[in-house]
């Protein structure tokens, strides 16, 4: 590597990438036998210069067609540069399109066993971490099945244990996770958010709250131009305002035509999802099961429902304070709301430490999709937050609102309206 970049995990400079479009098939015919240039070029990317440090999560925004795929495609080096000038360091390990690199003839161990030789692993090692690799996947026997056999999903499944057991310096996810399930989706995005701590992350979606819940940087491209490379919550309030058909100053919050500063807004993480589980003995989750008010164990939920979360397990009476607890998170493991027990359980347990613990409340309005509980067992020492025991995505439901839903909230409005004709003339009121 020059040393023009000795920190940067990827550097670039002038980096683009064009292609050539035939009017003809013949055209490409006589340019490869006669020479000359028979076609239009396309710049797909041109002129993108910048430098991402080491442990810099970058998310990687811009509508389809702008060029992000073409760039991470190049440092993943799957394409090369027309022009420019572009510098990796490290071990890269990329997460583009479904499938990618797998011989479909091939099962999925072997798949993994191919997949991790060419990333640099030994064999050894590869043989040593293959059960972590198909517990992550969690494709059951199709692990040992031939990867034609696969649905998109099962593509992703595997695509994505490779990519997270191969000590790769360099992540690239582009888009892969549209294709999984609520857990899968949590379980890679919990993945993406340890992986920060160790690695440098680059990470692709048309999400922007996914991208700042993320990501500390966004890259933001356009037809091929690097538009943004900055703070990861400004670049994505300059591309909404763009897609809104506004210019950057009319996308600044603003409040009785004047113009607020943007708003302060801390990071607060949430330790009882983002904190190691300190193991503690005899401390164990059972049972998570979601009810109605007829007790009856839900999955498809409507909105606005009455229920009631319901946890039991095993506690060392030893642990003066000790309580049970969950987070409600969407599809991208955001949590959403949760609580913890008002009191301690080792007072409210049987002699063997057995306990039940049990929530009560009205599920928020939400938009259609997938949502999980995640259940906590944490005690309170010295000030601080200790998890003793954790199960992410011990119970999923799928919202389905009565009503169509615009934007992320299906709050109940109440349309009123009047209808006036040469015929007739009357009013109605819904809501």
């Amino acid at each position: 590597m020059s040393s023009k970049f000795p920190e940067g995990v990827l550097a670039c400079t002038g980096l683009g990438k064009a292609y050539t479009i035939y009017a003809r098939p013949e055209d490409r015919l006589k340019e490869w036998l006669k020479g000359g240039h028979h076609g239009d070029t396309f710049w797909a990317l041109r002129d993108v210069s910048l430098s991402i440090r080491p442990g810099q999560t970058v998310g990687i925004i811009g509508r389809n067609g702008s060029g992000k795929s073409t760039f991470l495609q190049m440092v993943a080096g799957i394409l090369n540069p027309t022009e420019g000038v572009l510098h990796t360091r490290g071990r890269i390990a990329a997460l583009l399109e479904l499938g990618t690199g797998f011989n479909p003839e091939f099962t999925g161990r072997e798949n993994i066993r191919l997949g991790a030789s060419l990333l640099g692993l030994d064999p050894d090692t590869i043989e040593a971490r293959i059960p972590d690799i198909a517990h992550f996947a969690d494709i059951g026997h199709f692990f040992d099945y031939p990867v034609k056999l696969y649905s998109s999903g099962m593509h992703a499944r595997l695509a994505f244990a490779l990519v997270a057991h191969v000590d790769a310096d360099l992540l690239i996810v582009d888009e892969a996770l549209a294709v999984g399930d609520a857990a899968f989706s949590q379980k890679c995005m919990r993945f993406m958010r340890e992986f920060r701590n160790r690695g440098t992350l680059c990470f692709v979606s048309h999400d922007a709250a996914a991208v700042i819940n993320l990501c500390d940087s966004a890259l933001w491209l356009d037809h091929g131009k690097l538009q943004a490379f900055d703070d990861a919550r400004s670049v994505c309030r300059e591309y909404n305002a763009m897609m809104l058909g506004q210019t950057r100053q009319q996308g600044i919050h603003r409040s009785g035509g004047r113009i607020l500063p943007p708003p302060v807004v801390t990071e607060i993480p949430e330790p009882l999802l983002t904190a190691p589980v300190t193991e503690w003995p005899d401390c164990f989750l059972d049972t998570v099961d979601l009810v109605d008010e007829t007790g009856a164990s839900v999955h498809a939920l409507r909105g606005g429902e009455r229920l009631s979360l319901q946890l039991s397990g095993r506690i060392d009476k030893s642990d003066p304070s000790l309580n049970a607890g969950f987070i409600f998170k969407d599809r991208l493991g955001q949590a959403l709301f949760g609580a913890l027990t008002d009191v301690t359980l080792n007072a409210h347990c049987d002699a063997d430490g057995s306990f039940e613990a049990r929530f009560i409340f009205d599920l928020p309005m939400l938009r259609a999709g997938d949502f999980s509980f995640t259940a906590i067992l944490a005690s309170q020492c010295d000030h601080s937050l200790i998890v003793r025991a954790r199960r992410d995505e011990a119970f999923v439901v799928r919202l389905d609102p009565q009503r169509v839903t615009h934007g992320l909230l299906p709050i109940p409005v109440e349309v009123d309206y009047r209808v006036v004709s040469r015929v007739h003339n009357f009013r109605k009121s819904e809501s």
